[in-house]
């Protein structure tokens, strides 16, 4: 029970990636305002990095975290657009080198079409690019709130068990809830009846 961990807010992962989708939305209606595009694609590829960093300093310590976590980085690090997001970021902050590799404007259906990339070679657009990496971060989130659906929320899935892991007894959470200690202790009423009671208040 001692060693149980508690992840941290789970609401800075949600936010991050709040902050991300923001900064991609500006950035999708930057149109051919070179100079704007490029901010919003830094601020974009800063937050979006930053959505694993918090997720991981979130779950720091909560069981099974880090080998589940091992499995999805293999997956980002297998990933085409992760790996050129990372590669942008990383040649922006630490060597100052220009997000924004060459563009060009064409026709289209009668529309004026502007693209800008993000290697050298044109192969990844930057509006397309970024919108696939959100996708992916957008998967690894909701993956994670599935599989520590019950350390994300412990109260909502709480279990006997897991009350116990969290160190609490019956009579604490009743405590924790504003009620008398042993206010659900009924005869007959076992453990997990009681907490399905205490449960309607959580």
């Amino acid at each position: 029970m001692a060693n149980y961990r508690a992840p941290r807010n789970p609401e800075w992962v949600a936010r991050k990636l709040a902050e991300s989708e923001f900064f991609f939305n500006k950035l999708s209606k930057a149109g051919a305002n070179v100079f704007e595009l490029s901010c919003y694609f830094s601020a974009f590829i800063s937050s979006a990095r930053s959505v694993t960093y918090a997720l991981q300093h979130t779950m720091e310590g909560v069981e099974g975290f880090d080998a589940w976590y091992a499995k999805k980085r293999m997956m980002l690090d297998n990933s085409n657009f992760a790996k050129i997001m990372a590669s942008a970021r990383n040649d922006s902050v630490h060597r100052g080198d220009p997000l924004i590799s060459g563009g060009r404007m064409y026709r289209k259906n009668g529309k004026l079409k502007f693209e800008t990339f993000i290697d050298p070679n044109w192969k990844y657009e930057i509006k397309d690019s970024s919108r696939v990496y959100l996708k992916l971060l957008k998967q690894l989130v909701k993956e994670w709130k599935y599989a520590f659906r019950d350390d994300i929320a412990p109260y909502k899935h709480l279990t006997v068990k897991k009350l116990e892991k969290m160190g609490m007894s019956l009579e604490d959470l009743e405590e924790r809830l504003g009620f008398p200690r042993g206010w659900t202790a009924v005869p007959g009423f076992r453990s997990p009846t009681r907490l399905r009671l205490l449960k309607r208040y959580l």
